[in-house]
């Protein structure tokens, strides 16, 4: 049997607002039943970028022996998703060598644009539109417009808004137009992102 180190890695301290986990890495030497060495060795994961390293002694157990545990804090993409590459090495100082092995781990995709609902997709202009914004975090802030052709009117979430009969005059014939209800999440002062639905205005 063939002396081997393996990485086990967790996810865990999901953040909404930072946009960030936790990725922690667990280092394992799985000896040939031969080979060994009483003396400290040097291994090193490296997580995302950011090396870590340490020692530790190992022996002849073909079982799991832990040579190290690191952490380290990610940060996800603009779109919430990650996915992490993590190596590892431990220099054995023995005949065996050094022994290398690499992992990925696909993080916990995070929710970060508020979702945005209106209670009716087709309306006579003069009527009433609502539109309301589900934020994924109570830190999070929205702001919603009403927007066709070159009008365009701030909304309040969850509150009425008459859309203005003069907004067809942007439509040939007016008869009817495509207007856009769009949110876009803050953090702070940083755009997080939107999402926009489309209603018919008759």
């Amino acid at each position: 049997m063939a002396a081997r180190i393996e990485l086990v890695l967790t996810e865990s301290d999901v953040s909404i607002v930072d946009n960030t986990s936790k990725v922690t890495a667990k280092l394992y030497y799985y000896g040939n039943g031969v080979s060994y060495s009483g003396y400290q060795k040097t291994w090193e994961i490296t997580i995302d970028g950011t090396t870590y390293s340490g020692t530790n002694t190992f022996t002849t157990s073909t079982s799991a022996q832990l040579l190290g545990t690191v952490s380290k804090t990610v940060t996800h993409n603009d779109n919430g998703a990650k996915t992490v590459s993590v190596s590892a090495s431990f220099a054995t100082g023995v005949s065996i060598g050094t022994l290398t092995t690499s992992k990925s781990l696909t993080l916990t995709t995070i929710p970060r644009v508020s979702d945005i609902e209106v209670d009716k997709t087709s309306l006579f202009a003069g009527e009433d539109i609502i539109a309301t914004a589900t934020p994924k975090s109570s830190s999070f802030t929205d702001v919603i417009t009403l927007s066709m052709g070159s009008h365009t009117a701030t909304l309040t979430s969850g509150e009425a808004y008459t859309i203005p009969l003069n907004w067809l005059d942007v439509v040939p014939n007016a008869m009817k137009g495509t207007a856009s209800v769009t949110v876009e999440t803050y953090n702070g002062s940083t755009l997080i992102g939107s999402k926009t639905v489309n209603v018919t205005v008759k």
